[in-house]
């Protein structure tokens, strides 16, 4: 094989995958939808590694615990998605003239 970018997903885009919707995302649904998938202790890691690529992740506190987390740039992150593959694009609807044989 050539020498290029890894197609393979990494441990930082499982974790924009969860935060993709924009909505707050408890650190409890985190460890249930990705418990055995990523190294918990290293959830800072991963968003530090999220902010190299622009995501901007908002750190919802109950004094110093952290208890949630937030995408606050949700269309910048899914056309990235998009583009690296981690997403199915969007389906295109046809019409009968799509099918239509010209003669």
């Amino acid at each position: 094989m050539g020498r290029g970018k890894s197609t393979c997903v990494t441990q930082s885009e499982k974790l924009l995958l969860i935060l993709l919707d924009g909505h707050e995302t408890s650190v409890d649904e985190i460890t249930t939808c990705l418990g055995g998938e990523i190294v918990l202790n290293r959830i800072a890691a991963y968003i530090w590694d999220l902010k190299q690529i622009g995501a901007y992740i908002k750190r919802n506190r109950v004094g110093k615990l952290i208890v949630s987390y937030q995408l606050d740039n949700t269309e910048e992150m899914h056309s990235y998605a998009l583009k690296r593959g981690l997403i199915a694009p969007p389906i295109a609807p046809l019409s009968l003239s799509d099918f239509a044989v010209s003669s």
